[in-house]
């Protein structure tokens, strides 16, 4: 679930779980802007490096017990060159363990599936609970379950964060939000004990891999990563957290 609808989970301070797409954390995170002279920390931050294993150029997704072409197996692509690893494999795959989503496949061969869980979206109609048709990502027709299928989940919830903000799936060609955070940044000592996860940085916005507090000295140590590419959320709009 993580990977292809880009899902994140977490514990809140009540004890609550949360099952939230990406989005979520920067829609409700605060931020902490260093860029202005009266602000303190110490050193340079302006060097990083790219995570070249986060830099595919072809990620595959293909779920269990699952035939039928909306759902067995789909592809994220992306053609501009975004990493100099020119001789390694740069795909990555998915194969999920438990989940599918192809009810017909599942009723067509019950005793033929591996062990694993059934997604089913369903809708009632004169009383009756019922599969919800959908219109399926590659084949493009109303099918049974097919908002549930891997081409449509995908299309629908995967296209927040890319290697880069065009790309394709399954060979149509589609915009992604935001590139990925692949850029590591160097750690960034800031005076006070800082509890925002976010930072306003003259690099772009940085998200907090980890952060270590020293309440001797008063100061947090801020270890940064940074989108791919995100100057623009910083230079055109006011509202840096709305994005």
């Amino acid at each position: 679930m993580k990977f292809n609808f880009q899902l994140i989970y977490f514990v809140d301070t009540d004890g609550h779980l949360h099952i939230e797409h990406y989005k979520f954390i920067d829609l409700v995170e605060d931020f902490v802007d260093i860029t202005t002279d009266d602000y303190n920390y110490v050193g340079d931050y302006s060097k990083y490096t790219f995570n070249k294993d986060l830099l595919y150029s072809r990620r595959v997704f293909e779920d269990i017990n699952s035939a039928y072409e909306d759902f067995l197996k789909s592809e994220i692509t992306f053609p501009k060159i975004t990493t100099n690893k020119r001789t390694e494999d740069s795909e990555e795959e998915y194969k999920s363990q438990i989940l599918s989503s192809d009810v017909q496949y599942v009723l067509e061969n019950p005793t033929d599936l591996d062990n694993g869980i059934l997604l089913i979206l369903t809708e009632t109609v004169d009383s009756v609970i019922q599969v919800k048709k959908g219109i399926g990502g590659k084949s493009k027709q109303s099918i049974s379950n097919g908002d549930l299928s891997n081409s449509s989940l995908l299309l629908n919830y995967g296209r927040y964060e890319g290697v880069w903000t065009v790309g394709n799936i399954n060979g149509e060609q589609v915009n992604f939000d935001y590139t990925l955070r692949c850029k590591d940044g160097s750690d960034i000592i800031l005076k006070g004990i800082i509890r925002e996860c976010f930072l306003l940085t003259k690099i772009g916005i940085a998200i907090a891999k980890s952060k270590t507090y020293d309440y001797n000295t008063e100061t947090t140590v801020f270890v940064p990563v940074y989108r791919h590419f995100d100057e623009f959320l910083v230079n055109e709009t006011d509202n840096l957290v709305g994005y």
